[in-house]
């Protein structure tokens, strides 16, 4: 019965209806039940039902919440493709205007690296 508690709420709330049934089931043997037991089993069943219908709704809010995230993702999936998309063009534009500096100048070099290094993160 200890490993329906992994399951939260809802393990609890079984374990519960479990413990209710067995507690009727000796209440039943008996010739006059006990009005104290009936309450405490009464009691126990609203606790489970309780416990069940909260597991159910928090499982239910959690899977809402995966399915938002995921829609979050792939939304900026989509933006950051259309700025790869827009980006291409602007890094490939600039090549021959690099490429026309003056030798001499050091951030020539950089600027090639740089373009270099841009156009591997575009390419993906």
């Amino acid at each position: 019965m200890v490993e329906y508690l992994r399951y939260g709420a809802i393990g609890l709330g079984l374990a519960l209806a479990v413990l209710t049934y067995l507690l009727l089931k000796q209440e039943q043997k008996l010739d006059q039940p006990r009005p104290q037991m009936l309450r405490a089993c009464y009691a126990f069943m609203l606790l489970a039902v309780l416990l069940s219908a909260a597991g159910f709704w928090l499982e239910s809010a959690k899977s809402d919440q995966a399915a938002e995230q995921l829609r979050h993702a792939s939304e900026a999936e989509r933006k950051l493709e259309r700025i790869q998309a827009a980006m291409h063009p602007l890094v490939n534009a600039r090549v021959p205007t690099i490429q026309s500096l003056p030798d001499h100048l050091p951030q020539k070099q950089q600027l090639l690296a740089f373009q270099t290094e841009l156009q591997k993160v575009l390419d993906g």
